[in-house]
């Protein structure tokens, strides 16, 4: 049962019995489908797992794919940030060149890490997804 913000009077539907106006249902989410899409990536493979674990979002498929391919994404990337740390610890090694290389290696990586995060949460928001290999299948099959 809601409650009518306009009269104040309970009702059962979608719609105020007593003046007309729609009525929100206090089980629904207080966050469109696009923008809880868009937080899941908020703190990374965090965000995922809140929004897995909160209802109602955890009932819409769109939602629950975002926060799988967050999760998904965040360990592949870490992942990928601890193999190119070691790489450009052996880099620094090199005299003269390795430590040039070792750090534009660095900030490479994590200029297209960050440029990727991006870009999915640019995607979540529209209504779409960014569709990566592995992941975008692994998560469209947990949601």
């Amino acid at each position: 049962m809601a409650i009518c913000a306009k009269c104040g009077a309970d009702s059962a539907g979608r719609f105020c019995a007593t003046c007309g106006n729609p009525v929100a249902d206090p089980r629904s989410a207080d966050l469109p489908e696009n923008a809880a899409s868009l937080l899941c990536y908020a703190l990374w493979a965090l965000s995922g797992v809140i929004f897995l674990a909160l209802e109602p979002y955890n009932r819409s498929k769109l939602v629950r794919f975002h926060a799988w391919q967050s999760i998904l994404t965040s360990i592949v990337l870490f992942a990928g940030w601890f193999v190119v740390l070691a790489i450009a610890g052996i880099l620094r090694i090199v005299p003269w060149i390795g430590a040039p290389i070792a750090s534009a290696l660095l900030s490479v990586f994590g200029l297209g890490m960050m440029g990727l995060w991006l870009l999915m949460m640019f995607k979540a928001y529209q209504g779409g997804s960014l569709d990566l290999p592995f992941i975008s299948r692994f998560a469209q099959k947990q949601s």
